[in-house]
């Protein structure tokens, strides 16, 4: 489904396979989500993406930040920028529902307007246990922010 929007994130552009949506939080007890919800994916498949469009207000550098949702079936990603890696790899395995704080993506040099988040799955963590609905590799994600 593409134009979905999150709260806290831009439109969902592009997804591999399986099916996101805004899921509701509030009645998790461990973890802050800024707006009570998260963007979930689930079904994702080892390889696929999901690609999430923010907005950035000025030409500048930046220190990229993500807060995601982490719990035992979600996955392993790695991502990217604007077609870019960042070298950067992300384990959301924890043994309860909570999030990871703010995580740095990486200090990146962007121009102004629309940029292109890809979160790609590559793994998951030997003690991750999947659902038997929603496989594996889930991602959540709170929200993203520009730091400088």
């Amino acid at each position: 489904m593409q134009g979905r929007r999150g709260r806290g994130v831009g439109n969902v552009l592009s997804v591999g396979s399986g099916r996101h949506w805004v899921q509701d939080m509030s009645t998790y007890r461990d973890g802050l989500w800024s707006r009570d919800a998260q963007l979930i994916w689930t079904q994702g498949k080892m390889g696929e993406s999901i690609e999430i469009e923010f907005s950035v207000p000025a030409d500048d550098k930046y220190d990229l930040l993500a807060v995601f949702t982490k719990a035992i079936e979600y996955g392993i990603f790695e991502f990217a920028v604007d077609g870019e890696s960042v070298d950067k790899r992300v384990d959301l395995y924890d043994t309860e529902v909570t999030t990871s704080g703010e995580i740095s993506l990486g200090k990146l040099t962007l121009t102004k307007g629309l940029h292109r988040l890809k979160a790609t799955i590559v793994g998951h963590n030997a003690m991750s246990k999947g659902g038997h609905r929603t496989g594996a590799n889930l991602f959540g994600l709170d929200y993203v922010r520009l730091a400088k």
